[in-house]
């Protein structure tokens, strides 16, 4: 089930772009062996792994809720939540940019 609420541009599910660093990103297991790796690592502009290494990371809105002190969205993939009122500062959707 969505949760549409008035006047926002995006919803879950939709596609945007997270201005975030790597250290942010939940590495994922690798097959069966005992590794991990970087669910962004295909569309990475960068040589050398570093967890300050801050770039856009194009994902979709996992999660919309409210804490009881306002709105704020979580993204597949990143440890980040971000308030709604980020939206164009922190996070984009995809075909803005």
């Amino acid at each position: 089930m969505k949760l549409f609420i008035d006047g926002l541009p995006f919803n879950v599910g939709d596609k945007v772009k997270v201005k975030a660093c790597c250290e942010c990103v939940f590495t994922i297991p690798c097959n069966d062996e005992c590794r991990y790796e970087c669910p962004f690592e295909d569309d990475c502009e960068f040589d050398e792994c570093d967890n300050g290494n801050e770039k856009k990371f194009e994902t979709i809105i996992d999660c919309i809720f409210n804490n009881g002190c306002g709105w704020k969205c979580t993204f597949k993939h990143l440890a980040i939540e971000a308030d709604l009122s980020d939206f164009g500062k922190c996070f984009f959707l995809c075909d803005e940019l």
